[in-house]
Formats: C-alpha cells, structure tokens, sequence
C-alpha cells in the first residue's frame, strides 16, 4: 500500500511540473511528455519536476515576458523546427540568455525578428 501511495504522489508531481513548465512557455504544450524531456535535455522525470521548481524560483523570463507581435506573425523556427521564442524587449532576451548561458554553458546571441519585432536566442 505504501508503493502504491509513493507512485501515485510522484506521478502526481510530474504532471504538475508538466503543466508548470508548459503553462510558463506556451510554445512547448504541442510536446508530449517524453519530448518535452528530451527538448529539455533532461535525463529523467525526476530532473523535470526539479526544473520546474528552478524555474519558478528563478529570473527566467516567463510567459508575460515571451510576446507575440499584433503586427506581424512570427514564424521563426530552431534548427529543430520548433517554434523560437519571441521576446519583445531586448532586455528580457537579455536575462533568459544569462539564465541559459550560465545554466547550459553556451554561448547565445541576441538578435532582432526578421519577420516580427522582437527578439530571439540563438547559438553562437
């Protein structure tokens, strides 16, 4: 009874820290969970509940910070073909390639949307 209590309160946290992470970046609802994992670069459920509760600790720009431009769609895409994010102030890109680049240790460029206004992240 007691395994069966712990399985139930962990597969209760892991769909939490899903539904945090997909409601804190919008554009990452269309992956299934064993996606999101991999998109994350995590290497188990254990680490994305951890994620989660980082993210919501940290500085990292949030879905108010992420914009999507009325005048003019973004359709920009990672070399993966997954939707990039749109920041609309340079400042906020600023602080999610802090976050990454000291988080990942990779070198990120801010530059301006070709096709919105915005900015994106991109590996240098």
């Amino acid at each position: 009874m007691r395994e069966l209590k712990y399985l139930k309160k962990r597969l209760r946290h892991k769909e939490e820290a899903i539904k945090k992470i997909k409601r804190l970046y919008p554009h990452l609802k269309i992956l299934n969970d064993n996606i999101l994992i991999e998109y994350l670069g995590l290497e188990s459920y254990e680490r994305l509940i951890e994620f989660a509760k980082e993210l919501e600790a940290s500085d990292m720009p949030k879905s108010r910070d992420i914009y999507t431009s009325n005048k003019k769609v973004c359709r920009c895409c990672d070399s993966e073909g997954m939707p990039k994010v749109l920041y609309k102030y340079k400042m906020d890109a600023q602080r999610a390639k802090k976050f990454i680049s000291d988080r990942e240790n990779i070198k990120l460029k801010i530059y301006h949307c070709p096709t919105s206004e915005g900015w994106h992240l991109s590996r240098l």
